[in-house]
């Protein structure tokens, strides 16, 4: 299987929900472990009425949200697409679909991407020398 057959089928799978299990052939020679390529599945789940995207992320530390939001906002501004971010004391909630169609698309998996990431970094960055009550 070609490379780009694998990726329109990987595409469609979400929506036909059967798994991919042939093998593809890779270009120049590379074998499946050089391959740099990563998938990463969506952990959203997806809301009716708009179709959504939607997903709790949770902290322990205030300074956490904060960053987590601004680094939220930055991107938004940065692609002009914006989600419904609602913060409750240490948990942020996201909700993302693309307004003027009224379900999700690319943008939307993308912003969900990237929202994931940046938790990721957050929780991986040591807050233990900041103060609570400190702005950055």
């Amino acid at each position: 299987m070609k490379l780009t057959t694998f990726m329109k089928e990987y595409l469609s799978e979400q929506s036909t929900g059967r798994p991919i299990t042939e093998k593809i052939d890779l270009p120049f020679g590379l074998t499946e472990r050089e391959f740099p390529v990563v998938v990463k599945k969506i952990t959203w789940e997806v809301e009716k009425d708009p179709e959504r995207l939607v997903k709790d992320f949770n902290f322990s530390a205030t300074a956490q949200v904060r960053d987590f939001v601004n680094e939220l906002f930055d991107y938004q501004d940065k692609v002009d697409h914006h989600a419904k971010i609602t913060v409750d004391h240490q948990e942020v909630r996201i909700s993302i679909y693309t307004k003027d169609l009224d379900y999700i698309t690319e943008l939307d998996k993308e912003f969900a991407q990237m929202a994931d990431d940046i938790y990721q970094d957050i929780l991986h960055y040591s807050y233990d020398d900041r103060k609570e009550d400190q702005y950055p």
